[in-house]
Order: C-alpha cells, then sequence, then structure tokens
C-alpha cells in the first residue's frame, strides 16, 4: 500500500480511503485525483464519493462489488496518484491516465466589519492595525475549497495568512446569518445557512450559497478555488436585492 494511505471499512456498502491526516493543498489533490480514477476505472457499481480534506469515502452496491474485492481495486490505482501537486490549478499535476480535470475558480464579493462582521474589529485592535489592513489581508489570495459540511453548504476553505489565524469563540454565537463569513483557527469558512456558529464573524456575503431547488444545492465542490471580492454596505445591499430577486449570477472561471 503507498505511504501513508490507508482503507478500511465505513459501512456495509461503504468504504474510506485516508490519507496523511493534515490539511495540505497536496493531500486534497491526490484524494482530487482519486476520486477521479475511480470514476474512469470502476465507474460499475460505485453510487457515490465524497471527497473530505484526507479522505475519500466511496459508497457501492454490496450486490455488485465485496469490500476485498473493492479495496483491492481502489489498491490497485494507488501508484496512479500523482507524487506532488499544488493548490493552484497551474500547478496541479495529473494522475497517470486520469483525464484533464476542469477547475473553477469563483470570486465571492464579501462586505467586511460593521454588523455584517462583528468580531472583525476585535480582531485588528488584538494585532494592532486597522479593519482595512485585516480585510487586505484575507482577501489577497485564492482558496482552496476543502469540503462541504458540518452544516448544508457550509463551505470549509484553505488557510488564510497566519496573521488571521484566531481561537474560536469560547462562547459561540446561537445564530448568524446566511452568507457569515468566518475565522476559525488556522481556517477560513462560509456558513451558507442561518445557524449556530463558533467561529469569529468578519463579513458576510450576498451570495446564497446553498439552494434547494437546484440539482446541486452548492455551487462549490472541493478542489475549486474561491477568491473573496471586498465591497462596501451599499453594494452589498444592492447585490443582495439582486440574488433575491434571481437576477445575479456568481462570478465564476474555469482552469484546467
Amino acid at each position: 500500500m503507498e505511504k501513508n494511505i490507508s482503507i478500511k471499512a465505513l459501512s456495509f456498502d461503504a468504504l474510506l480511503v485516508e490519507f496523511e491526516q493534515r490539511i495540505a493543498p497536496e493531500i486534497l489533490w491526490q484524494v482530487l485525483a482519486l476520486e477521479r480514477l475511480i470514476q474512469q476505472h470502476l465507474p460499475k457499481g460505485i453510487r457515490e464519493t465524497l471527497p473530505a480534506y484526507a479522505s475519500l469515502a466511496v459508497f457501492y452496491e454490496p450486490s455488485f462489488w465485496a469490500f476485498a474485492k473493492l479495496k483491492s481495486a481502489v489498491l490497485d490505482l494507488l501508484p496512479l496518484l500523482p507524487k506532488t501537486a499544488s493548490h493552484l490549478p497551474s500547478g496541479r499535476r495529473q494522475a497517470k491516465g486520469e483525464k484533464q480535470m476542469k477547475v473553477k475558480s469563483w470570486e465571492v464579493p464579501v462586505c467586511y466589519g460593521g454588523s455584517l462582521g462583528p468580531d472583525l474589529r476585535q480582531m485588528a485592535e488584538e494585532r494592532g492595525v486597522s479593519e482595512e489592513r485585516l480585510v487586505e489581508w484575507h482577501s489577497d489570495r485564492p482558496y482552496s475549497v476543502y469540503m462541504l459540511g458540518f452544516m448544508p453548504g457550509f463551505v470549509y476553505l484553505g488557510e488564510p495568512d497566519e496573521r488571521l489565524h484566531q481561537p474560536r469563540r469560547s462562547k459561540p454565537r446561537a445564530r448568524v446569518a446566511a452568507g457569515s463569513v468566518a475565522i476559525g483557527g488556522r481556517q477560513t469558512g462560509i456558513y451558507a445557512l442561518a445557524g449556530p456558529a463558533g467561529w469569529n464573524i468578519i463579513g458576510r456575503t450576498p451570495v446564497e450559497l446553498f439552494q434547494l431547488r437546484e440539482e446541486n444545492p452548492s455551487p462549490f465542490r472541493p478542489g475549486d478555488v474561491l477568491r473573496f471580492v471586498p465591497i462596501s454596505k451599499r453594494e452589498f445591499e444592492a447585490q443582495q436585492a439582486l440574488w433575491q430577486a434571481g437576477r445575479h449570477p456568481l462570478q465564476k472561471q474555469w482552469y484546467d
């Protein structure tokens, strides 16, 4: 078996492939490369694949696959995985025999601070810098989408500037608004729906990130690249009105 990769039964109809347990873009790309290889080489009897930070769950038809047989088939694919990769599309290396995978890059508008980002001021004061500087630190880089969880549509993103690392709140909020952009520990993320939150809220996007009536309720998937674009409160209100009227598309680009 490849170093730092293990395969175990998850349930009677699923197995779990676990990679080295750390949050890193090269691990994410290995997870996604294996998902693609399974989809291309083992399409029959596979119901669904679910990638996460450092693991891939594979759900299968027990009438077609026995666990031991599928485990062996997945093991045969591991030597095809790329050895290195980058979190940016231009640096991604294909697995051997893997078809080219296009990567979506999104621009997500965010209004930072004030009532929409109530923790931004305190974070700035703790660091002895302006709120504007924190916004620059947060919006000056692309972020990989690592996974969607713990509530519907919640977007777990890659690591922000280390100067933004912030422990989770000691007292979680009972409810934050949908679209809240937050920092928790060494990660940043977006609450797609309203709900309880223990992360530090620094802004909010007017984008509706979870729409049940769509075939894919969330526009994002692991491996996508996301950039935050700062906007004013007036722009936020205008874009929010357009989203509520169904007339404001989320900006995206495709990369090979």
